[in-house]
């Protein structure tokens, strides 16, 4: 689908204001501006990404019920069990919150679900097992708010549960539930947007003060939160969390400690994704590289040695279970190729039959990575994509959405066929009847309709910038925006520039090309799955919109131009 320019509209004049008293380069104010700030204290503590501006997590609801339950249990010696969803968010939470109870001295056991075998939510398996072994409390990490049935049985066998979550929960909860969850709060304050691993931090921040009120530390050792942040950048990039408020403080810092982190399992992902300790670490290689090999055995059936990874204290077990991630990564990407194949030549007879919707479905689609498959089909064809894996009587799908739809509102309006759903506005699954699916895509595509009409896709500019412009001291300046991301994209800017030599393709469909604006040094630019889209419009005087960035290679850095779209003059 075509895209479409639009430069964001800034205060001129506060724009340059304001780079005066900061001392920074315009452009780099005008895309604070874009980002909502435009005042210099609101710009302070966006660049400052301080911990000492996370806000209490007492705000959060449940928080101090939870605390207080969790003190009785550490008091008492009495057995916990963390169950995580088998996702990223999920696996990370729980090897956060295991490994911060470990610590303070807890008796703590882990469980995560099989992905192939269970549902989202609380597993029957993990209620069995904690009914045998004696526990006493159950704490839920990214799933539960809707397990209310599950709760209410846990509770006749005398076993409590905390649930932290930050997905929906149902409109109706019963009274003395204990549930950590954003939603409940929402409007509260920065909190909204919390991963599921954020609210495991954010429970485990305020059980520590609780502990530490109480006198718990006096004769052992204060766990130092700041060893945790590893884990939370990870599981909160993966889950794409909007990089803002409260996410972003914890980001920035995860990043700065995933870096240094000691976890051998930390160690050994890094190693095999090629990070030295020495690299910096940005998002993307956390969205990109980390992130992909914890969610590629989950996908696979194997959430528990991910989870063994980020817990292990041993080397040597890091290193093999690293490996063994790896080797299923290799495996989720041939499958995805595979899938993606099959799925685009349905998808664009549907495009041409004028569908709005992309629905896709076979009994060769591999469940674990119906999601991957349709984030690809949403991207290639700007408009929601289902993708259903078809098992027995049963048909699981997953969707994508980068069009303004909301796949959970949709899904609602479609609940009367479905045996379940859930899920986010741009990310949602449901299950259904695999007799019922032809009606259910029906149903959707009129829910769909009921949205917003799709436009051509839009690219939005932050500034207008020479490429002259792009120095050392420019891409420092604008490296104290990041972490970008969801919330808080890479900066866009728009220039002219002559295009050198004819553009060649590298890998598989990317453009490399070197530009010039007349003014300064020429730089490599290189366009990431465009080489077929604008390779034939890279000659003579071009008009650009990029992003500049470093890039490390073998050991040397250079800094070259990340092309979002081209246009001839």
């Amino acid at each position: 689908m075509p895209s479409s320019w639009r430069l964001i509209e800034t205060d001129d004049r506060a724009v340059r204001e304001l780079a005066s008293t900061l001392a920074l380069p315009e452009p780099v104010v005008r895309v604070l501006f874009t980002r909502g700030f435009s005042k210099e204290d609101s710009i302070d503590r966006f660049l400052r990404k301080s911990m000492a501006d996370l806000e209490n997590p007492t705000v959060l609801s449940g928080m101090k019920e939870a605390v207080g339950r969790l003190v009785k249990a550490i008091r008492n010696h009495e057995k916990i069990l963390v169950h995580g969803d088998f996702d990223a968010d999920g696996i990370t939470s729980t090897a956060l919150l295991i490994a911060f109870l470990r610590d303070i001295g807890a008796d703590v056991t882990p469980f995560i679900p099989n992905r192939l075998l269970e549902g989202h939510g609380i597993s029957r398996r993990a209620m069995d097992l904690a009914s045998s072994s004696g526990v006493r409390l159950l704490i839920t990490c990214d799933c539960g708010s809707s397990n209310i049935s599950e709760i209410s049985e846990l509770a006749k066998a005398g076993i409590d549960t905390i649930v932290t979550d930050h997905h929906e929960p149902p409109q109706e909860l019963p009274p003395g539930l204990v549930i950590v969850n954003p939603k409940l709060s929402r409007g509260s304050g920065a909190q909204d947007d919390l991963s599921g691993v954020g609210v495991a931090f954010m429970l485990a921040v305020a059980l520590r003060a609780r502990l530490r009120e109480e006198g718990y530390f006096v004769d052992r050792t204060e766990p130092n939160l700041k060893n945790y942040l590893d884990i939370v950048a990870l599981g909160t990039l993966a889950d794409m969390a909007p990089l803002c408020g409260q996410n972003r403080i914890l980001v920035s810092h995860g990043l700065d400690q995933l870096r240094v982190s000691s976890r051998p399992g930390v160690e050994a992902m890094r190693e095999k994704a090629g990070l030295s300790p020495s690299a910096v670490i940005h998002a993307d290689d956390v969205g990109f590289r980390l992130a992909p090999r914890i969610n590629a055995a989950a996908r696979l059936g194997h959430a528990d040695q991910a989870l063994e990874l980020l817990l292990t204290d041993r080397f040597g077990r890091a290193e093999e279970l690293a490996a063994q991630l790896e080797a299923w990564n290799t495996e989720r990407k041939e499958l995805e190729t595979r899938m993606t194949r099959l799925a685009t030549f349905d998808a664009e007879r549907q495009i041409t039959e004028g569908a709005n919707v992309v629905i896709v479905s076979s009994e060769d689609f591999h469940p674990g990575v119906i999601g991957l498959v349709a984030q690809k089909l949403a991207q290639r064809f700007g408009i929601p994509a289902f993708v259903f894996s078809l098992q027995g009587d049963e048909a699981k799908g997953s969707a994508r959405s980068r069009s303004g739809v909301d796949l959970v509102t949709a899904l609602r309006g479609c609940a009367s066929i479905l045996v379940g759903f859930g899920g986010h506005r741009e990310a949602a699954g449901c299950t259904l009847e695999r007799k019922r699916l032809h009606e259910f895509s029906q149903q959707f595509r009129r829910e769909v309709a009921l949205q917003a009409v799709y436009a051509a896709q839009e690219i939005l500019i932050d500034a207008e910038l020479n490429l002259g412009q792009v120095n050392d001291r420019f891409l420092t300046d604008l490296n104290r925006l990041r972490p970008f991301g969801i919330g808080n994209p890479e900066p866009v800017f728009r220039t002219t520039a002559k295009v050198l030599g004819t553009p060649r393709e590298m890998g598989k469909d990317h453009v490399r090309v070197t530009l010039h604006d007349g003014a300064g040094p020429t730089y490599s630019a290189i366009g990431f799955g465009m080489y077929r889209s604008i390779g034939s419009f890279l000659k003579g005087t071009v008009q650009v919109v990029y992003t500049p960035e470093e890039n490390f290679w073998q050991g040397r850095r250079e800094v070259r131009i990340k092309l979002r779209d081209v246009r001839s003059v």
